[in-house]
């Protein structure tokens, strides 16, 4: 089944470059919900708070490089004063090789995750909308073992079977992204298409070589420390 999906994927593929070429930047807004530690009236507890960022996703048939932005604040709340930091992330996938980079920070280091393309089972369904006027299709994928639920709606109006972080291989661009009801979602605000230099899509090279088994171990711990220091 998986050599009779890559060679479905081959063929794609070439049909998309017997058509007019299509590369260029699509922008989105990025919202994340997440829980914060809040001082009020003297006590300590946790608030749903979220927050939207600018992210862009580079493409051409057959290369993509999805981009976050580092980014601080700094905010007071009841006396506290809480900081925020963002990581920034460099995720580039290559459609020929089926090989990604994914290059982020984790607690001040930077690392570089370098492994195949995500094959997630996509279900297509019949369901359809429009997005900045291209005709978008309905797909959902369910991780029961992450209990997380991905809903994408996808274009293939644009050829290029990318889309926001991992989310990859649909027939076409990924316009809007939401996983868990709305704990993170994607939303295309433009698409621009123009023709992409070489050097706008090259793959990120700096931060420690490690492999995504090795990495998620680690911001698994990390959380399970930050919600112990929750509770207390």
């Amino acid at each position: 089944m998986k050599i009779f999906s890559i060679l479905c994927f081959v063929i794609f593929l070439a049909e998309a470059r017997a058509q007019s070429p299509k590369e260029g930047i699509v922008y989105y807004d990025q919202v994340q919900k997440f829980k914060a530690m809040m001082n009020i009236n003297g006590e300590m507890t946790t608030e749903e708070k979220q927050k939207t960022f600018p992210v862009t996703l580079t493409f051409n048939l057959t290369e993509s490089l999805f981009q976050r932005a580092e980014e601080d604040e700094e905010s007071d709340n009841g006396g506290m004063k809480m900081k925020f930091h963002r990581p920034h992330r460099d995720v580039y996938n290559n459609f020929k090789t089926l090989q990604q980079k994914d290059a982020t920070e984790m607690m001040g280091k930077n690392y570089l995750i370098e492994d195949s393309l995500i094959q997630k089972d996509w279900k297509i369904g019949a369901e359809t909308k429009v997005i900045l006027g291209y005709p978008c299709q309905k797909a959902v994928y369910n991780d029961t073992a992450k209990k997380q639920n991905t809903v994408a709606w996808f274009t293939t109006n644009i050829p290029c079977p990318s889309g926001p972080e991992l989310n990859v291989m649909l027939p076409g661009m990924i316009l809007e992204l939401d996983e868990n009801e709305g704990k993170n979602h994607f939303l295309a605000t433009k698409v621009e298409l123009k023709k992409i230099n070489a050097k706008d899509l090259e793959a990120p090279k700096e931060g420690k070589k490690i492999d995504r088994a090795a990495f998620m171990a680690m911001v698994d711990e990390q959380r399970k420390k930050m919600e112990k220091m929750m509770r207390h």
